[in-house]
């Protein structure tokens, strides 16, 4: 069986056997959360924190407003872009989880290696209405240690509860799952002896 070379991992599968330390962000040590984004399905457009902006090459206020997920795309690496759309196109069709790791290559060349995360919110319907995800920066050498990522997931599932988001705060808890730290409510229920 001939596998791909292109090195974007969506929903847990594997697709590039020459990069082993790509394939599990729980393996990989230092790590930064760069923020969350929300893409509107039915207009195309993404709003994304400045970190998340600032790596996709775009303008972090406009991204405040909403650009066109195109205009992100143009940052994805060349040889992830084809698998990459089409993972996010198989993700709407089913409203599914979206979950890649791939590369961006930022404005002076360097190479970037990015986890997504996104949750699919239905209308009543069932149909697709947007995404919400967080983006966390795995590149090998980050200044930022996973404790530091971890204290900011903390910090955003925080705000997330406070403004009763619980598809957010449900999608940060997966984080922290995938970063080694347990949300609050958790530690708890594991400390009461409640767990089997």
């Amino acid at each position: 069986m001939r596998r791909s070379k292109v090195p974007v991992r969506l929903r847990g599968d594997e697709v590039n056997m020459a990069a082993p330390a790509k394939r599990d962000p729980a393996l990989i040590g230092p790590r930064r959360v760069l923020g969350s984004w929300l893409w509107k399905i039915e207009d195309g457009t993404l709003r994304a924190s400045p970190a998340i902006a600032r790596a996709f090459r775009v303008d972090p206020e406009r991204a405040k407003l909403g650009l066109p997920l195109d205009d992100y795309i143009h940052a994805v690496h060349p040889d992830d872009r084809e698998a990459f759309d089409i993972e996010v196109s198989k993700a709407v069709a089913v409203s599914g989880e979206f979950w890649a790791e791939y590369r961006v290559v930022a404005h002076d060349g360097s190479v970037r290696w990015l986890w997504d995360r996104g949750q699919c919110v239905v209308s009543k319907a069932g149909r697709p209405i947007e995404y919400m995800g967080v983006v966390i920066d795995i590149t090998f050498g980050s200044h930022h240690d996973l404790d530091d990522a971890a204290d900011h997931l903390m910090a955003a599932r925080e705000i997330a509860a406070a403004a009763r988001q619980n598809d957010l705060r449900f999608m940060i808890d997966m984080a922290l799952l995938e970063v080694g730290r347990v949300a609050p409510h958790e530690q708890e229920r594991l400390s009461s002896g409640s767990e089997h």
